[in-house]
């Protein structure tokens, strides 16, 4: 049996938010085989990044509305305040 890899993006260091510069280094892709972890602040910058990178390497366009989307990628999302 084949180990499972999860990839992390982010890091507990100074400066180590999601970066989609270091995203596309490390050449993953939300919804491919290979789980990707993620542990991100609620700050709008950030956020904002994470979907625009997600839609740029994940999405597909909405013909309806012309909007990027993405689908069939699963998410688990746990707030710190629940």
């Amino acid at each position: 049996m084949e180990a499972l890899i999860a990839h992390s993006l982010t890091s507990s260091a100074d400066g180590g938010d999601f970066n989609r510069n270091i995203a596309d280094q490390v050449g993953v892709r939300p919804g491919a085989n290979d789980p990707i972890l993620l542990v991100v602040k609620k700050n709008k910058s950030i956020l904002e990044n994470l979907l625009t990178w997600v839609q740029a390497v994940s999405g597909d366009t909405d013909h309806q509305t012309g909007r990027r989307i993405v689908r069939n990628v699963p998410l688990l999302l746990i707030d710190d305040e629940a």
